[in-house]
């Protein structure tokens, strides 16, 4: 049996009208001017404390890791680097690269002797600028290692300290959910495809 297309339309423009009927309704309440403003206070309070709550997301985890790194993580590293003196290099690719720093410093100084660019040296003069390049090079490789190894701890911090905000702030996220909703919906759909376009070349490109 066929549906009736009276039946539809007449069930589809009721719908309607009652909405209609129900805005017009709120409209024209005695205290509608003042659930309007009560309503803008409490998104505006929703959005105040949104924007707080996201600006504390964003700075804290920075701030752990910057003064953590400072003044506990590097300083605890450097004490602990300085006493074990073989400590240099936290991989062989660094160490292959020092040492081919060092052959070029080597080499450089025997082409400009040929060039005629410096005096003729000594073997023992050679030697000397080359334990002194090698001492740099060990001084400046063995600072990278410290700070590759903090800025690993301090990233682990950072980390923790945005879990521990996300887990005692559950209800501050879901008033951000809310507001981020809410601004979404507001959006016109040429500014939500936009957004959507930006996410995606951002966590895939």
């Amino acid at each position: 049996m066929k549906p009736n297309p009276k039946s539809q339309k007449l069930s589809f423009v009721p719908r309607s009208i009652l909405q209609t009927v129900g805005k017009l309704k709120q409209a024209l309440e005695p205290n509608a001017e003042h659930k309007v403003v009560e309503e803008f206070r409490a998104s505006r309070q929703r959005t105040i404390s949104s924007l707080r709550y996201l600006l504390i997301l964003f700075i804290v985890p920075l701030l752990v890791n910057n003064l953590f790194k400072t003044f506990v993580i590097q300083p605890l590293i450097y004490k602990y680097w300085s006493q074990e003196t073989s400590k240099i290099f936290l991989n062989s690719s660094q160490e292959e690269k020092a040492l081919t720093e060092l052959k070029k410093f080597e080499r450089k100084i025997q082409f400009e002797v040929l060039l005629g660019k410096a005096p003729e040296l000594s073997s023992n003069i050679v030697e000397q600028k080359v334990k002194d390049q090698a001492i740099a090079l060990s001084q400046k490789y063995k600072t990278e290692s410290i700070n590759a190894v903090a800025n690993v701890f301090a990233d682990i911090l950072s980390l923790l300290s945005f879990i521990i905000l996300c887990v005692f702030g559950k209800q501050q996220l879901t008033t951000i959910q809310f507001f981020s909703a809410d601004l979404m919906y507001g959006l016109s759909d040429s500014a939500k495809a936009f957004f959507i376009i930006l996410t995606t070349d951002i966590f895939v490109g």
